[in-house]
């Protein structure tokens, strides 16, 4: 009898430590990375809930700011050969079956990986990258949302926004934008700023997005106190 309760303690011993371990590989850093969560805009956010698809238009440069004063000369090299590099590395780190476990969005999430995302193009050569810091506002959101050209009529549409990249303090800002598709209304808008890491200027940056959507759907996750 010893020995068949030592053995199920050892089981259950054994089921904490896997449990523990997957919610490391979950989090992935999440704690590191994430500098702060703003929620700006909440009022459909339980429509948001109950919702059964999100549309899922990955990453919206268009509006984009990089603070760095060094790179300000570099700002169509950038543009045409690094932010498509960032798309496709928060595509690849964040694929849509990743997004819809429980711990993300937890629910079915359809991709259109170029309704929004090719939108970079039309970030100014001169003026995108610049000395000083730089930032959007919600209504400047709420027009970007307004001009999306979508393949969608209705649903809900969901975009994770670039405010600035800031290689002074390290961090980058973006807002996680969930709106409906048919009249285009914001209906959660989440500001979240991370810190980007690694080696070269896509896995660095692009740390930092895969960071800013990380903290922005855990913000998405809590429970109502």
């Amino acid at each position: 009898m010893i020995i068949e309760k030592n053995e199920g303690a050892t089981k259950k011993l054994w089921a904490i430590g896997i449990g523990l371990v997957l919610m490391l590989i979950v989090n992935n850093g999440y704690g590191q990375k994430c500098k702060g969560v703003e929620v700006i805009n909440d009022k459909g956010k339980e429509i948001v809930k109950q919702a059964e698809v999100i549309n899922w238009y990955g990453l919206d440069l268009s509006l984009a700011s990089l603070t760095n004063g060094k790179k300000s000369k570099d700002g169509e090299l950038i543009r045409d050969t690094y932010c498509p590099a960032w798309i496709a590395y928060l595509q690849d780190e964040m694929p849509p079956e990743k997004l819809q476990w429980s711990y993300y969005m937890g629910k079915k999430v359809i991709y259109n990986p170029t309704a929004v995302q090719e939108r970079y193009k039309l970030l100014d050569a001169e003026t995108w990258v610049t000395y000083y810091e730089k930032h959007i506002d919600e209504e400047q959101i709420k027009e970007l949302i307004k001009s999306y050209e979508l393949q969608e009529n209705d649903g809900i549409g969901c975009v994770l926004i670039v405010d600035n990249l800031n290689k002074p303090k390290e961090r980058t800002t973006a807002y996680l934008t969930f709106f409906d598709i048919d009249s285009r209304e914001v209906y959660w808008l989440i500001k979240s700023q991370a810190k980007p890491d690694g080696w070269g200027m896509t896995k660095f940056w692009g740390e930092g997005f895969k960071g800013n959507l990380k903290c922005s759907l855990k913000e998405t996750q809590k429970k109502k106190k």
